[in-house]
């Protein structure tokens, strides 16, 4: 998840809507990741 990390941190690439999805997309990627930590405990 640390990629995840890098992208938030650096952000200067991007600009606009692609800024919007990569945040969108961490998101999801951290809501699913804790449904699943929720399912399997």
């Amino acid at each position: 998840m640390r990629h995840l990390v890098i992208i938030i941190r650096h952000p200067c690439h991007l600009h606009g809507i692609e800024h919007l999805l990569v945040r969108v997309f961490s998101l999801t990627v951290s809501y699913v990741s804790t449904i699943e930590h929720m399912l399997l405990s």
